[in-house]
């Protein structure tokens, strides 16, 4: 209905592509939730368009130290909506800020990569998911990603079953092609000039982290 569409973007920032920027969460009761198709999580909807509407209350926990606080409710929503509301009506530039939690970047510096390094990584990272969903039997997974100085480090981890990475990465022959992908991640990456370091032991998850040296870019500011 009206009211909750309008809950969901209206007096934030437009033109900006960090959704946490533009869009609100704002908790609701179970049954409006319900016939919401939990779309009052809309925040988390923008940012992981193909999460299934049931995964969204599961996903904002997961997000939520990353974001800005949700809305209490949605009156709460709309003591900020209307008073913006007004203020646009005379200053169209007009828009509610919404902060970040300390320690969150609004975007991550640019800086140019090839279109190979993009390839590789874009590979290494899909590869490395591809073996949660297919061997690990995890329960949760997680993709962080940060950038230390002059290198971007991207870490995917999961809570699944293990396995003995020195063994599986060292072996010359014996094992299923799957496990192939483990040391093709590793010397895709070295190619680019980048590190691939996997690290797992039976019954305690994997960890997969992946740091790709970043030339300085003179446009950024030190």
């Amino acid at each position: 209905d009206l009211p909750r569409a309008l809950a969901q973007h209206a007096g934030l920032a437009e033109d900006v592509l960090d959704h946490r920027l533009n869009a609100r969460t704002v908790y609701m009761n179970p049954v409006i939730r319900f016939l919401y198709w939990n779309m009052n999580y809309h925040v988390e909807h923008h940012m992981f368009p193909m999460v299934p509407y049931h995964a969204l209350p599961a996903l904002h926990e997961e997000m939520k130290p990353y974001c800005p606080p949700p809305y209490r409710s949605i009156f709460a929503a709309y003591r900020e909506i209307i008073p913006a509301v007004l203020q646009q009506a005379k200053d169209p530039s007009y828009f509610v800020k919404r902060e970040l939690p300390a320690g969150v970047p609004a975007q991550m510096p640019a800086h140019p990569l090839s279109s190979q390094v993009r390839h590789h990584l874009f590979l290494s990272v899909r590869e490395a998911l591809a073996n949660i969903l297919k061997h690990a039997r995890a329960t949760h997974a997680r993709i962080t990603i940060t950038y230390p100085g002059n290198s971007l480090e991207i870490l995917v981890e999961d809570d699944g079953c293990g396995f003995d990475a020195r063994t599986r990465l060292t072996a010359a022959a014996g094992f299923p092609d799957a496990h192939d992908g483990l040391r093709n991640m590793t010397r895709r990456f070295a190619e680019v000039g980048g590190q691939c370091t996997i690290a797992s032991q039976p019954g305690h998850g994997t960890s997969i982290r992946f740091v790709l040296p970043l030339k300085p870019n003179p446009s950024n500011p030190p």
